[in-house]
C-alpha cells in the first residue's frame, strides 16, 4: 500500500489516493477497497479512474463481490498458478515425442518419424493427454 494520503469516498470500505497516470502523466484517482474476510482484514487495488474507467460505486460493487465470495486478485493469481503446474505435471503427446526423440539414434528411420509425427500427429494431437 502506498505511503499517501488517502481520501474518503461516500461509499464504506472505499477510498482513494492521488497519484498519474502512466501514460500522460496527468493526476489520477487510484481506488483501493478494504473489506474483512474470515476476521483479517484485506485491502486491495481496485483500478484506476482513467486507465481501469474505475469509479467509487464501481470499487464498492467490487468491494461487495469481494465479501460475498468472488476470490481476490492474490487468489485468482494463486488459482492460475496452481492450475499452471497441474498442467506441467501431465504428460502430453507432445512431451511424451521430445522423450522419445531424444532416445532415437541418427539414422534414416529418426528422419522418418520426425517428418511422420510432424506431418500426421503434431497438430491434432499435441496437447492431448494418453489415457
Amino acid at each position: 500500500m502506498p505511503a499517501q494520503k488517502r481520501f474518503k469516498t461516500n461509499y464504506p470500505g472505499v477510498y482513494y489516493v492521488k497519484g498519474t497516470a502512466i501514460g500522460t502523466g496527468k493526476p489520477e484517482k487510484i481506488y483501493y477497497v478494504r473489506y474483512r474476510k474470515n476476521g483479517r482484514p484485506i485491502e486491495e487495488k481496485a483500478g484506476r479512474q482513467f486507465q481501469d474507467d474505475m469509479t467509487p460505486s464501481r470499487a464498492a460493487s467490487l468491494r461487495t463481490r469481494r465479501i460475498e465470495g468472488e476470490p481476490s486478485n492474490r487468489g485468482k493469481r494463486e488459482a492460475t498458478e496452481a492450475e499452471k503446474k497441474a498442467q506441467e505435471g501431465k504428460p502430453t503427446i507432445d512431451s511424451l515425442w521430445k522423450l522419445y526423440k531424444e532416445t532415437l539414434t541418427n539414422d534414416r528411420s529418426c528422419v522418418s518419424d520426425e517428418g511422420r509425427y510432424k506431418k500426421y500427429l503434431k497438430e491434432p494431437f499435441e496437447n492431448k493427454e494418453p489415457k
